[in-house]
């Protein structure tokens, strides 16, 4: 089984290294790879479906950032993908290993309409832009998004799926939702938040922790 959440790599490096590696939004077509470092990189993504990793998806944009977050569409469902991260120039595994993720199966076209929502700002007040949001609760399979330039993000809850991602997950309005926001260098906040009052939640400073 795949766990809610997958994390490697946890000793911050100067080096541009990743760290807090992490596996969300999987889906039977796609799923997302993010990680911050702890200075500016530009950085790409190597993956296929085998440890050779032949294919490249490069950074939307040649800007430096500290927070990097890459998705990889029309995948095969229940397939095993295997990525390296490529930062500042570097090649990075997990520990001498690709990562390895499995898609889940097709489902039928989710009734789930619900989104959760909000806008997130710096310790100093202006817009936290290009941050990642994560979203967790104990029944899902993690979820994630980044901020707009005005600090707002969204997560369609139609993409949830169990721990496993064999089957959608099933959210009740008393689902109390775990949210991490990563901002790299702006720093991070956690949240905690029911479902029934998740769009919008409260707004989230960066450097604090919401309850």
């Amino acid at each position: 089984q795949l766990p809610r959440q997958r994390q490697f790599d946890g000793i911050a490096a100067p080096d541009g290294r990743p760290t807090d590696v992490r596996i969300t939004n999987i889906t039977d077509t796609s799923f997302t790879v993010s990680w911050t470092n702890t200075k500016p990189t530009l950085a790409s993504l190597a993956w296929g479906k085998s440890a050779a990793v032949e294919n490249l998806l490069p950074q939307s944009d040649s800007i430096l950032t500290d927070v990097h977050f890459f998705s990889l569409r029309d995948l095969s469902p229940s397939t095993s993908y295997f990525f390296k991260i490529n930062s500042g120039g570097n090649v990075y595994d997990n520990n001498g290993i690709a990562w390895q993720v499995k898609t889940g199966p097709a489902l039928s076209l989710s009734a789930n309409t619900q989104v959760v929502s909000g806008t997130v700002r710096t310790a100093g007040g202006t817009p936290a832009a290009n941050a990642i949001v994560y979203l967790t609760t104990g029944s899902m399979s993690s979820l994630s998004a980044k901020t707009s330039s005005t600090g707002n993000f969204v997560i369609p809850l139609s993409l949830a799926r169990s721990s496993d991602v064999t089957q959608a997950a099933i959210l009740p309005s008393t689902s109390l939702l775990q949210v991490l926001v990563a901002g790299g260098s702006q720093g991070t906040a956690t949240a905690q938040v029911l479902l029934s009052g998740a769009n919008p939640i409260p707004q989230i400073t960066l450097g604090q922790n919401h309850d």
